[in-house]
């Protein structure tokens, strides 16, 4: 499937919930899916040598980036499109700032040390640390705290924070917020209906609920040809009836407030 492909498909779910007071989470998890399915396309890239695929997908990717963390999203999935094919709009990409300016050892500490400031992947947060700086902005550390009991639900903060995971800790802060409700499913499938079966219910969860990771459960399968798995699913607090396929649903943390 090609980039534009890729990204259609995402404005179709995009638009699938433009009409949810709170599609924030959902819009953050088309978001995920989508970077997932770019990078997968652009290692088949590297294996071909395509360059001009190459750099039109770490174009695409960088888009998402900025989009998400402006947080500033478009209306329509049109929209998207032309914000992920043609560019973003200019109040979303930052203006370069200018650089090369001496920064207070205090605030270099508080950031993370001169190291972190200083690799290749941050050159952009520099820059916007030292304008920042220069306008005399104010500088806060916001940490989104997550209950204990659902951490450890979710496999403990050593997975949430594994760089493979960023956009489930995002999508996991932001239901959280939200007051979504935290459910494990299990079920035991055929080795090879496991991938059609997912993508059923992700369908069938869409837009009241999705799917945030999928795990091996730690109870084997009872029959070698089967592979038991656990779905960590995220729903809104009203949705009402489960998946019946899915014989083993249980509440992992109810919505928050409760």
């Amino acid at each position: 499937m090609k980039a534009a492909e890729l990204i259609g498909k995402t404005a179709v779910g995009w638009d699938s919930c433009a009409a949810c007071s709170d599609n924030s989470v959902l819009r953050l998890s088309l978001l995920r899916d989508l970077i997932g399915r770019l990078h997968a396309l652009r290692s088949e890239g590297l294996a071909t040598q395509n360059q001009n695929l190459i750099s039109s997908i770490e174009e695409v990717e960088t888009r998402i980036v900025k989009m998400e963390a402006a947080r500033s999203f478009p209306a329509t999935g049109k929209e998207l499109e032309n914000w992920l094919t043609c560019g973003l709009p200019a109040e979303v990409t930052p203006v370069a700032p200018v650089p090369n300016r001496e920064l207070p050892p205090t605030l270099v500490e508080m950031l993370g040390g001169i190291k972190k400031l200083n690799r290749p992947d941050r050159l952009w947060e520099r820059k916007l640390v030292e304008e920042a700086f220069r306008l005399s902005w104010v500088f806060w550390s916001v940490v989104a705290e997550l209950p204990l009991e659902i951490v450890e639900k979710l496999g403990g903060i050593k997975k949430l924070n594994r760089p493979d995971r960023l956009w489930e800790r995002k999508l996991v802060e932001e239901a959280f917020r939200l007051s979504w409700v935290f459910w494990s499913v299990v079920a035991e499938l055929p080795l090879e209906i496991v991938e059609t079966w997912h993508e059923d219910l992700k369908k069938r969860l869409w837009p009241e609920g999705l799917v945030l990771f999928v795990e091996a459960d730690s109870n084997p399968a009872s029959d070698r040809r089967n592979w038991r798995g656990r779905w960590i699913v995220i729903r809104r607090a009203t949705a009402q009836n489960h998946i019946s396929e899915a014989p083993e649903w249980k509440l992992l943390f109810p919505p928050s407030g409760t």
